[in-house]
């Protein structure tokens, strides 16, 4: 059951470009901009170089990816425009890694993999009020609503507070689950309330990007089977190991996306459905896919 929810959120994350970034003067920090532009040459006005940037695609991906994701790495550092250096490729073998997410080796395609290189730099114009601004935002916070869930016919959100590299999550969610998940005539089954609380991890220093994440999940369940009108009900504590990506689209709006694996530690391992025994997952998925709001 839960290895078929797992791949249907797997499919919703998006495809894996990453860009690593290097301040130039690790005591300078800046909010972030509204936009960034990229740039062939520098600029005529003054600026300042604030970050080196390397974008890295998978096999396939083409120069717009790598140029989005480095726009938006500096964009969240406070640049005003990105100005790509080079251009290169590294020939990658096919092969296989094991993805501890899916619990099973995924294959790796061979060919060329895309790397770009470039700068990040700020306009002397805009250096005072945005380093200003990001004394101000020092603690933030925000709303978003699960997709998820609602596509489950359920309900789910969060509310989150952080400061720097750390933000603390609130979760609650309940959703229903589909009948082509369960096994061995059991139907109707329901994650009838789910509270989640997790700290996330930025390795970029802002509260932006991609994020590790850890903490536990409560969760009040129930099954029922196709022969019998009673409900099996249960409840079970978890730990909760994942990875996410924060994308805010504006000062105002973002986009969370994160996948988390859920290790039970406490709840019964068999649960009476009338004269049927029903054996909970001791491993299970948890996703989020949202729209959010920041204050």
């Amino acid at each position: 059951m839960h290895a078929k929810l797992l791949l249907v959120v797997v499919l919703l994350l998006p495809a894996c470009t990453t860009t690593d970034a290097v301040r130039i003067d690790e005591s300078k920090r800046y909010a972030p901009s509204e936009s960034v532009e990229i740039l062939s040459e520098p600029p005529q006005e003054p600026y300042e170089v604030i970050s080196m940037l390397e974008s890295r695609g998978s096999v396939g991906q083409s120069l717009p990816d790598l140029l989005k994701s480095m726009r938006e790495r500096a964009r969240a550092m406070g640049a005003d425009a990105i100005i790509p250096t080079q251009e290169r490729s590294e020939h990658q073998e096919p092969g296989f890694i094991y993805n501890a997410l899916i619990g099973g080796y995924q294959s790796l395609p061979g060919g060329r993999v895309p790397i770009l290189r470039g700068y990040a730099i700020i306009y002397e114009r805009n250096k005072e009020r945005r380093a200003s601004a990001f004394t101000s935002r020092m603690i933030s916070g925000g709303v978003a609503a699960n997709s998820l869930p609602v596509a489950l016919g359920g309900y789910g959100g969060e509310l989150w507070v952080g400061h720097s590299r750390f933000r603390a999550v609130a979760e609650i969610y309940s959703l229903q689950i589909p009948n082509v998940f369960l096994r061995d005539g059991f139907q109707d089954g329901e994650i009838d309330l789910a509270y989640r609380l997790t700290g996330n991890y930025f390795p970029t220093g802002q509260l932006e990007g991609f994020y590790a994440t850890t903490g536990f999940e409560y969760a009040i369940n129930s099954v029922g089977y196709e022969s019998t009108t009673a409900r099996g009900e249960w409840e079970s504590l978890f730990v909760s190991v994942g990875v996410g990506h924060l994308l805010s689209l504006n000062r105002y709006l973002h986009v969370d996306a994160r996948l988390a694996l859920n290790a039970r530690l406490t709840g019964e391992n068999e649960v009476d459905v009338g004269r049927i025994v029903f054996k909970p997952d001791t491993v299970a998925p948890a996703g989020f896919l949202g729209l959010g709001f920041n204050f």
